[in-house]
């Protein structure tokens, strides 16, 4: 009967030191450089490459409710006049649909702090797991300086609870576009056309 109360307490001190390792909330970033739209008469039309360029995953193991009302993603390199981006919403598992219905926020870039900030119309409650996807419009003669340089989410649009985990992390990411690139078609023309017209039409 001892061996199995001292077993017993043995699991609990695990299962204790188990949920304090394992932080409530976390941010995990990827890189990435997936072009959505790569056709000649789209880039002259739109001012660049659609690229996939960065995926946000939000974690929370609590079950109180969390909501995103902004996203501010800062660059850190050289000097950029302009950058255009949207933020589209992702299933867990499932590919990237960039359309309307997915779209959560078109940037607004701010030259001053060299930062896409996006604004969301109607707050985005997170999930267990959230997923966002960061998509850029880059013109050719971007693509060197993005590069060299470093984007990262900026601690202060986050919510307090994500603050507190992660004040220490920066959260940065850098594109690497693939030296053999491999076009992949996620949607059908019309519906990148629609979508960047939409988003061209309200930035």
């Amino acid at each position: 009967m001892k061996h199995v109360s001292v077993t017993i307490v043995a699991l609990c001190s695990l299962s204790t030191l188990f949920l304090h390792a394992v932080p409530a909330h976390e941010i995990s970033i990827e890189s990435c450089w997936t072009d959505l739209d790569h056709s000649e008469r789209h880039i002259k039309q739109f001012g660049g490459k659609w690229i996939w360029s960065g995926t946000f995953v939000f974690k929370k193991r609590s079950k109180d409710p969390i909501a995103l009302h902004t996203l501010d993603v800062a660059w850190t390199g050289d000097s950029l006049n302009n950058l255009s981006g949207s933020l589209f919403k992702k299933d867990p598992g499932k590919k990237l649909y960039p359309i309307e219905d997915n779209l959560v926020s078109d940037g607004q870039w701010q030259e001053k702090d060299q930062t896409l900030h996006f604004h969301f119309n109607d707050k985005e409650n997170l999930n267990p797991v959230t997923t966002f996807c960061l998509v850029l419009t880059i013109p050719q003669e971007l693509e060197s300086k993005l590069r060299k340089g470093q984007f990262a989410l900026k601690h202060e649009s986050l919510p307090d609870v994500f603050k507190n985990t992660i004040r220490k992390k920066k959260l940065s990411f850098s594109l690497h576009p693939p030296k053999h690139k491999e076009h992949k078609k996620i949607v059908n023309t019309r519906q990148l056309k629609k979508s960047r017209s939409q988003a061209r039409h309200l930035s």
